[in-house]
């Protein structure tokens, strides 16, 4: 079964260690893609927001907490009261 790709939409066959293909045969490198541009073109669609799960947006309060050196946050101050 010749999958396609889901940028491009060639096919993309996976294929055993002798060539052949069949139900028992590996994917290749970067399935379900094509090739690296295809792989790319998809990880550009998630960063630019192209996917996403339809919803009511969501606030993210300001917790007031300043972030360390690293950008964590001490345990306890995410939280008021505690």
């Amino acid at each position: 079964m010749a999958l396609k790709c889901p940028i491009c939409g060639r096919p993309v066959a996976a294929s055993r260690g002798d060539g052949s293909s069949g139900p028992d045969a590996t994917p290749p490198e970067g399935f379900p893609f094509c090739s690296k541009r295809c792989r790319m073109i998809d990880l550009g669609r998630w960063f630019d927001g192209h996917y996403r799960i339809p919803g009511a947006p969501v606030e993210i309060a300001d917790s007031g907490a300043a972030p360390d050196a690293s950008g964590a946050v001490a345990d306890g101050e995410l939280f008021e009261g505690t």
